[in-house]
């Protein structure tokens, strides 16, 4: 796979035999995905013509295109044990499937048919985000910062982007816990101690031990 600058019409008019356009990130940029040489030779192809181009670190995998149907049902198979068909809500835009198609059956659960589908199916992102009011704020729960970039060129400037992890980053906690502090700034009231413990009924038990001894103030500061 590559991460390309090209409009969605002009990565389906250029790609060559055995690549494909995958995943419509922004009106610019698109992922191209296919048989390894032929993507290879088609980024250095764009390389010499001063378009951006770049390939993306799959382990040689070429998801969401006709390359992935192979093993798309024995994936199903496997997802059946786990996932049962529960019908989709209307927040639920999917990037899978075009929108004049939202009304199938396919479209309706998510359901094990529904994910496998998504493995091989072009990821139509750019679609999807037009319809994110200017106003949002949007979550990524991702592994890291992934999409940043494109949420930033594809939403309103008055949105509000808000990442969960970041790669490479020195302390994931710290950064986890400043963006839900980031999503309070923003009037969403976080519930955080369902992060750190079960519910609890109060009052507690006397038996609880209490925090006090270990809670220190640091009085080196001091106001004028």
């Amino acid at each position: 796979m590559a991460a390309v600058g090209l409009t969605w019409e002009e990565a389906k008019r250029r790609c060559p035999p055995g690549v494909l356009p995958a995943c419509h990130n922004a009106e610019d940029t698109v992922t191209i995905s296919g048989e390894a040489v032929a993507v290879a030779n088609f980024v250095q192809e764009l390389k010499d013509e001063g378009i951006f181009a770049r390939e993306v670190r799959t382990s040689g995998v070429a998801f969401h295109s006709y390359y992935m149907a192979a093993i798309a049902p024995l994936l199903q198979a496997s997802l059946e044990k786990f996932i049962s068909n529960k019908k989709r809500s209307s927040k639920w835009l999917s990037t899978s499937i075009p929108e004049e198609k939202w009304d199938s059956d396919l479209a309706q659960y998510s359901s094990a048919a529904y994910h496998a589908n998504n493995l091989i199916s072009p990821v139509l992102f750019q679609e999807a985000l037009k319809k994110v009011p200017e106003h949002a704020i949007a979550i990524e729960i991702a592994p890291h910062c992934l999409l940043q970039a494109i949420l930033k060129r594809s939403l309103s400037t008055k949105a509000v982007i808000v990442p969960l992890m970041k790669r490479g980053h020195t302390n994931n906690l710290e950064f986890f816990m400043s963006n839900l502090g980031k999503l309070y700034m923003n009037g969403i009231n976080v519930n955080a101690t369902c992060l750190t413990c079960s519910r609890k009924d109060y009052p507690v038990p006397v038996s609880v031990p209490s925090i006090a001894p270990h809670i220190g103030w640091d009085h080196s500061q001091v106001s004028a």
